[in-house]
This record gives structure tokens, C-alpha cells and sequence, in this order.
């Protein structure tokens, strides 16, 4: 990333994490329509480059469709929180069968999906 240092995201003193410009990205984008990364880059006031290196991550780890300059999210997609927490949980080894049935890991991939 070239230039500034940005904050991904705060701590709030009750535990958990305040939203992120990774999570308003997200939420911009959810719709399941493409934007481009300047019209991202816009919206929130950031450099095109730091909005290109957050749309690689969210491809790399299959919450996003990138091409180019333009990148959407499915809708029907977990959230980045929701696949944090199916992660944690399978960690610690204490999911429940609700758990089991919303998501489906696909084999070889890191992608999670709903069934």
C-alpha cells in the first residue's frame, strides 16, 4: 500500500471488535452487484491501491469475486464475522449441530458456504 497507515479496526472494551473498513467495504458490496474500486475508493475517502489490496485479500480468501477493478460480494455468502466464528468454533472443537447445518466447507477449498 502506498502512503498512509490505515486502522483495520478497534477494540471496544466490552470484547469484540468496533466495525472496520473492511466490514463497511463489505457491507457496500454485499448487494451481489459489481463496483469498481474506485467507486469504493469514493465512497469511504480511502487510496485506490489500499481498496485494491482489500478487494485481494477478500478474493484470496473466497469472499470475493475480483476482476480487474470491479469486485462483488454473494449475498448469500457468510459474513467475514460468520466464518471467524464457524473458524473459532471449530478450533476449540465446540460446534453444534446448528452450526453443521448452515454451513458447508468444500472440500480443498477455504471457501465456506451456506447449504
Amino acid at each position: 500500500m502506498l502512503g498512509g497507515t490505515f486502522r483495520l479496526s478497534r477494540k471496544r472494551k466490552a470484547g469484540g471488535g468496533a466495525p472496520s473498513l473492511v466490514d463497511f467495504m463489505c457491507s457496500k458490496i454485499r448487494d451481489g452487484r459489481w463496483h469498481s474500486c474506485e467507486e469504493l475508493a469514493n465512497s469511504f475517502s480511502l487510496p485506490p491501491g489500499f481498496v485494491r489490496e482489500v478487494c485481494i485479500f477478500l478474493q484470496r480468501y473466497g469472499f470475493a469475486d475480483f476482476r480487474g477493478e470491479w469486485v462483488r460480494l454473494d449475498p448469500d455468502q457468510p459474513t467475514l464475522h460468520e466464518a471467524a466464528k464457524f473458524l473459532r468454533c471449530l478450533a476449540r472443537r465446540s460446534i453444534t449441530i446448528p452450526i453443521w447445518e448452515q454451513f458447508y466447507v468444500a472440500p480443498g477449498s477455504y471457501s465456506l458456504s451456506f447449504s
